[in-house]
């Protein structure tokens, strides 16, 4: 994270430097936005992740600049998160082959639930 802040506070907003965000970015970067509050975040390995609070103005920079997408959060009505459009179609892939292996669970474990009521009669 060190070498994309122009300024460190310790509290409150820091300065980012777009270029290099830009320059840099892949599949593990996010901007998040909550309410008006946006926050530049890196995820590591294992859950470790690196985050600093951002402007607007900068957020919307980075944003425009790559154009990412605007995907809403299930959990929080005024959460959001911004990626790129090849992340959201390799996500939709991953997220549907899951759903595909859950269902075929899915079906056998009804099966065999009507199997067992079959046998109470």
């Amino acid at each position: 994270m060190q070498k994309y802040l122009l300024t460190e506070n310790l509290t409150g907003i820091n300065t980012i430097n777009i270029e290099k965000v830009v320059q840099d970015w892949n599949n593990k970067f996010t901007i998040l936005q909550y309410h008006d509050e946006y926050t530049f975040v890196i995820y590591g390995s294992k859950k470790k992740h690196t985050k600093t609070d951002i402007s607007k103005q900068q957020a919307l920079e980075v944003i425009n600049e790559l154009g990412l997408l605007r995907v809403r959060n299930g959990f929080l009505k005024n959460a959001s998160s911004y990626k790129s459009k090849e992340f959201i179609k390799s996500e939709i892939e991953r997220l549907q082959m899951l759903l595909n292996e859950k269902e075929a669970e899915i079906q056998v474990l009804s099966q065999s639930v009507l199997l067992y009521e079959d046998s109470l009669g």
